[in-house]
């Protein structure tokens, strides 16, 4: 249990991480959409 708590929280601070480029790699992908329609 102990081992499953430490991985919840190894994978939160990960999520934390890699949604900040995720959100930029959306907003670029919409900025090209919108520049190509």
């Amino acid at each position: 249990r102990i081992l499953l708590i430490f991985t919840g929280i190894i994978l939160l601070f990960v999520f934390q991480f890699a949604a900040i480029p995720f959100i930029v790699i959306l907003y670029l992908i919409l900025s090209l959409l919108n520049n190509i329609l």
